[in-house]
């Protein structure tokens, strides 16, 4: 229900496969590889570039809505990361050279990682991707303790610094709460209202019974800033440590939250992807 827009670059000589990129928050209002005085990430050009320099083709998502891209409700993030999941699956039927004989694989930051998270526990990616790259988290995979406030904090997993599982009031809350619009779920949460805490916990990354967390097929590998003390770095490794199949967190320690804009993250994140972008 959102106008998408996908820009293909093509790979330097015969493709190897093809790498999605999608940006942080509701990945709305410019593409990855855009440059920052247009909103985009100080190194995302680079990334992209490079990857298409060492053969992959790469398709660059841009959800277009004003008020918070994909993640714009109503519907709760678990229902509206059908719409990444949808133009995944389309960007493999459309763009992607090879099919089956070649890898398909995603390099996201922040609420990008939370959408190809959920769209493997919950709308079968995990039968077309063969590794994603999640940088900056995914965060949002406890949207009812992150909301409510209600747990104390804990070790992120690249710093000895204490992290707060609390949202921040400013920044978090308006992403979750534009996923609920009219309604505020995540406010309402911190003002003490338990009502909401079911729905809150059924829509995050790290949710029921329901949601899957082994992809035989997908090489999972997050990526986290030693200088990141969001809720982000605890919450993706929450998310690395429950997955049973093929997976690993690494470190970059020069690196905060938005990944792309650090020159060590975006060399590991190169690396990483073109590495371990292959069949598995």
């Amino acid at each position: 229900d959102q106008n998408v827009l996908v820009k293909m670059i093509p790979a330097s000589g015969a493709p190897k496969g093809t790498v999605i990129f999608i940006g942080g928050g509701g990945s709305s209002g410019g593409f990855f590889d855009y440059l920052q005085s247009e909103g985009g990430y100080i190194y995302g050009q680079y990334i992209v570039s490079s990857l298409t320099q060492n053969g992959y083709t790469a398709a660059s998502l841009d959800f277009n809505d004003p008020i918070m891209g994909w993640l714009t409700g109503p519907g709760g993030m678990r229902r509206l990361a059908c719409r990444p999941a949808t133009v995944i699956h389309w960007v493999y039927d459309h763009i992607h050279q090879g099919g089956t004989s070649a890898p398909l694989c995603t390099a996201t930051e922040s609420g990008g990682s939370s959408a190809v998270a959920d769209g493997l526990s919950h709308y079968g990616l995990g039968s077309i991707l063969s590794m994603t790259e999640a940088a900056g988290g995914p965060p949002l995979t406890h949207l009812d303790h992150g909301c409510a406030c209600d747990q104390g904090p804990s070790v992120g997993p690249c710093s000895p610094q204490p992290i707060s599982p609390c949202y921040d009031p400013k920044d978090v809350f308006p992403i979750v709460d534009a996923a609920y619009f009219p309604q505020t779920l995540c406010a309402d949460a911190y003002s003490g209202d338990i009502s909401v805490l079911p729905q809150l916990q059924f829509d995050s990354v790290l949710s029921g019974a329901d949601t899957l967390f082994s992809f035989p097929t997908t090489d999972v590998h997050v990526l986290i800033g030693g200088r990141d003390l969001s809720t982000a770095a605890t919450e993706g490794r929450d998310w690395e440590q429950s997955i049973t199949s093929k997976h690993s967190l690494a470190c970059v320690a020069t690196s905060g939250h938005s990944m792309p804009s650090f020159i060590d993250a975006a060399n590991q994140i190169i690396s990483d992807v073109t590495n371990y972008c292959k069949l598995q």
